[in-house]
């Protein structure tokens, strides 16, 4: 599995994201990212830029150049992109984006400029007047360059300029880890595992693929492998993940059973009634724990059901009784705000794709 791949090709919003950059180049307009820094698979993000622009930028070149905080913009194009010469017949008198626009046949024209690492907005603003003072000098040329800031300071207005916000949806990631668990196939509960990443992983992409690559160690042992996760992986970019505490891995891992599991034991319990509504009114009327009386079958929750079928020796089979104990177990234990084992697990999810 290649999970950059999965995110930045089989994604909705990520190729979205890949479509409004790549509309934004092929129409010349300079373009803000905001919060691409945190992007997940930052290489595989720029490639997947790359990829799209081939159709339409043949006689342009992409240069993707870090920033230093606090430098001059025009002076930043100048000495990085420009001819020696071009440098030399600078004069203080002009501004920079004066004298290159006034340089005509430099190459920086036919370029994409991608600047990556603006942290301060105050180099934000002066890469905003830069561009702005550069579009205008530069109007008379046949091409311009177009430039990408790659940005993660405070939300700026646009001027002129294409803001595009980066952002990683807890719903993209839900998608996210259903793909990757389909693709990694190293688990037989595979919606379960996804559930369980996403859970613990949050808006991490690369966290929450870290952990499905972990295979069925996250399911039988979640708290230690998160542990070892954490301790001896890292992300894309060489940070390490998150480090959980105990009792968050614990939480994440109740909700993703909630989330799993109480369906499932629902489903089967209203089609155990379903299948034995004659059987179970013989029995009625009961009392539940409340005291309140039930006569009505579909009205019995797992609790009074398993004693039923408990008491009622003969009359249900060993499998179907065995099967309204473990979702008793499973359910109280959820209710308790305990964690489920996995054989358990398995034996609910299992009872459910048999039907």
């Amino acid at each position: 599995m290649n999970p950059g791949e999965i995110w930045w090709g089989q994604i909705g919003n990520s190729l979205r994201l890949l479509g409004r950059i790549a509309g934004d180049l092929n129409t010349g307009v300079s373009v803000v990212l905001q919060d691409a820094g945190s992007l997940p698979w930052k290489e595989q993000f720029h490639i997947a830029v790359d990829s799209r622009r081939t159709s339409f930028s043949s006689d342009r070149r992409l240069r993707r150049l870090p920033w230093r905080a606090g430098a001059d913009p025009g002076q930043f194009v100048l000495k990085q992109l420009c001819t020696r010469k071009a440098q030399v017949e600078y004069w203080p008198g002009q501004t920079y984006a004066e004298h290159i626009a006034a340089c005509a046949n430099e190459v920086v024209h036919a370029y994409y400029v991608w600047v990556t690492g603006i942290h301060a907005p105050e180099d934000l603003e002066r890469w905003k007047q830069f561009i702005a003072d550069y579009e205008r000098e530069s109007a008379a040329l046949e091409t311009r360059t177009v430039y990408v800031l790659e940005y993660d300071g405070p939300t700026p207005e646009a001027d002129g300029l294409d803001l595009i916000q980066c952002t990683v949806h807890p719903y993209d990631c839900r998608v996210f880890c259903l793909e990757a668990a389909t693709a990694t196939q190293n688990t037989s509960l595979l919606e379960f595992q996804a559930e369980l990443a996403l859970r613990i992983g949050g808006a991490r992409p690369e966290f929450c693929a870290a952990l499905i690559s972990s295979g069925e160690a996250l399911l039988k042992r979640p708290i230690e492998t998160v542990r070892t996760v954490c301790r001896s992986l890292r992300d894309s970019q060489g940070q390490p993940f998150p480090a959980l505490t105990d009792e968050q891995v614990s939480g994440a891992v109740w909700l993703a059973s909630i989330v799993q599991l109480f369906p499932a034991i629902e489903q089967r319990r209203t089609a155990f009634i379903r299948n034995h509504t004659v059987e179970l009114s013989g029995h009625l009327p009961i009392r539940n724990s409340n005291g309140d009386s039930i006569e009505d079958p579909w009205e019995l929750d797992i609790g009074p059901l398993f004693y039923i079928v408990n008491e009622s020796v003969g009359e249900f089979s060993p499998a179907e009784v065995e099967e309204i104990r473990l979702f008793r177990s499973v359910r109280n234990l959820l209710a308790h705000n305990r964690l489920v084992p996995y054989k358990d697990i398995c034996a609910v999810l299992g009872a459910v794709q048999r039907g």
